[in-house]
């Protein structure tokens, strides 16, 4: 866990978000995570990267939506908005476009599949105590249930509508150059990238692995993929586990089975409801 003793001011703010510029020796720490190279983490270019927040809010909006991950047993007790599971190293322009949802960041089905899984079979095991006459045992701690997930993830990026006709190249189409850096030697110039017309079906870009958290990600942005080109099977199947998981966190075991209704076909089927065992007024002899 990544321990933030100090936050640096900064004069860049995103549309959506605050300041991303955090002390060096907090930037090391985060980037010893991504293997020391201070570089984007999804296209590996070294072009300045930024550190971009996954809860896309003010900072009071921000602890209030990680206070409710706590509460939900989503997260680690400990995190913080500066935690590395809130943050992610993109390079700026697609900082920018992730927080305008140009560019979506989705984690990859089978790791959606097996958080349904778990919030499922314990919401099918609390509708069994209830039935027998049991209290609620409620929502599972963090230990119990999100803390044996690993937290480094495979994700997958996507264009959105605004960039539909366009993505961002992996490789560097264009040299270093001094007229856009007149100030800086050759040797620090930033390596330039730039969008060409989209060629290939989506996801831009082969998977990759974050640091973030999976749950923060889907309890601020489950709908993001929506506007995802080109509306292929894959990306519905997606956005609808995204947002069934993250309606599954506030189910009960009085209404979770008819959250079903928006994933057909998607999921195994349930078990049958529990038999509500009767209440007797005595037993005869």
């Amino acid at each position: 866990m990544s321990t933030v003793s100090q936050v640096v001011s900064s004069e860049y703010y995103s549309r959506t978000s605050l300041s991303r510029h955090i002390s060096e020796s907090v930037k090391a720490e985060l980037y010893a995570l991504y293997g020391g190279h201070r570089q984007c983490a999804i296209t590996k270019s070294g072009m300045g990267p930024t550190w971009c927040h996954i809860l896309p809010y003010t900072e009071e909006l921000m602890h209030e939506s990680l206070s409710q991950a706590k509460n939900l047993g989503l997260v680690h007790p400990d995190i913080h908005i500066y935690s590395e599971s809130n943050l992610v190293p993109l390079s700026a322009d697609i900082c920018l476009a992730f927080d305008d949802k140009k560019v979506i960041i989705y984690p990859i089905e089978v790791l959606l599949r097996e958080r349904i899984n778990l919030e499922e079979q314990h919401l099918v095991y609390r509708e069994q105590c209830i039935a027998n006459g049991k209290p609620d045992p409620g929502r599972l701690s963090y230990e119990q249930s999100y803390g044996r997930f690993s937290r480094r993830n495979t994700f997958q990026a996507f264009c959105g509508y605004q960039c539909a006709s366009h993505y961002m190249t992996v490789e560097p189409p264009l040299p270093p150059s001094p007229t856009v850096y007149p100030l800086m030697k050759a040797t620090e110039l930033p390596t330039i990238y730039s969008l060409k017309p989209r060629q290939s079906n989506l996801p831009f870009l082969p998977p990759f692995e974050l640091e973030i958290s999976i749950e923060l990600l889907l309890l601020a942005r489950a709908s993001d993929i929506s506007v995802a080109l080109p509306s292929t099977a894959e990306i519905r199947r997606l956005e609808l586990l995204g947002t069934h998981l993250r309606r599954l966190w506030f189910a009960t075991p009085g209404d979770f089975r008819q959250l079903r209704q928006g994933v057909p076909d998607l999921l195994q089927p349930l078990p049958d409801p529990p038999q509500v065992i009767p209440v007797t007024q005595g037993i005869s002899s």
